[in-house]
């Protein structure tokens, strides 16, 4: 077996280290964007059961303003506003919205000559419409 010289083994070395760094990097990247499309499916669920249970009253009653914003709090949104969903009680056939409006934390990852985390809010919005089934 044949002894490696001295430069080849530190160009070796050198080739790992990179390949380390960049495969830990991109198992950063995919790690974050992979929460943060997790966080956005989940928020998905809850407003579709919310919309759900609105086809039962009609509308968006109070009671279950507050359970959604304090779910979709727990999930990491602020300033929480769904002015614009129904909130009067429509009749049976009746169209009826969720319109959720709120701030989300989101990461970035900015390549500006080294690959820097940003973190910004992120203005988010999810609408959802359905039938009133009251009776």
């Amino acid at each position: 077996m044949m002894k490696k010289d001295k430069g080849e083994a530190i160009s070796t070395v050198l080739e790992a280290m990179v390949g380390a760094i960049l495969l830990s990097l991109l198992l950063s990247i995919v790690f974050v964007y992979g929460n943060q499309l997790l966080i956005y499916t989940r928020i998905s669920h809850v407003s579709r059961d919310y919309i759900q249970k609105m086809e039962i009253y009609g509308c968006l009653t109070p009671e279950l303003e507050n359970e959604l914003i304090a779910e979709l709090t727990d999930l990491g949104l602020q300033n929480i506003n769904c002015q614009n969903s129904t909130l009067i009680e429509e009749e049976n056939g009746e169209p009826i919205v969720l319109d959720i409006r709120a701030d989300m934390k989101y990461t970035a990852f900015i390549v500006d000559g080294f690959v820097k985390k940003q973190t910004d809010d992120y203005a988010f919005q999810i609408s959802r419409t359905s039938i009133s089934k009251t009776y």
